[in-house]
């Protein structure tokens, strides 16, 4: 894996909307068209003890992506709206002991944003 750290991003690659994530190497799942001049809400989940990475896309769905390998790497730095000209309004990052559980789940973050 990266022994310096991961970077976990949202990223506008040429209007298209991505997650972005490193486990060793960078990896992309699409979120969809960027959409400028609205508010969105968008996510990205790395579970590594449940070796499952899912996003919330453009869509509104939420999508288990298959990674080519669950990081297993400390994450330090996030970028978000990376290449997006906007203003970030909420961000949630959880993280939970090994054997724990997080605090909230994906789906009740996502949920609590469109209701703010």
């Amino acid at each position: 894996a990266n022994p310096t750290g991961g970077l976990i991003s949202i990223y506008d690659n040429n209007g298209a909307l991505q997650a972005r994530y490193h486990d060793g190497a960078t990896r992309n799942i699409s979120l969809g068209a960027t959409p400028y001049g609205t508010e969105f809400v968008v996510g990205l989940e790395i579970d590594n003890a449940g070796n499952r990475v899912r996003v919330r896309n453009l869509a509104g769905e939420i999508v288990e992506a298959t990674p080519a390998a669950v990081p297993g790497v400390l994450f330090n730095t996030v970028n978000m709206g990376q290449v997006v000209n906007g203003t970030v309004h909420e961000a949630a990052i959880f993280t939970r002991p090994t054997g724990g559980a997080f605090a909230s789940t994906f789906a009740a973050v996502a949920a609590d944003f469109l209701a703010a």
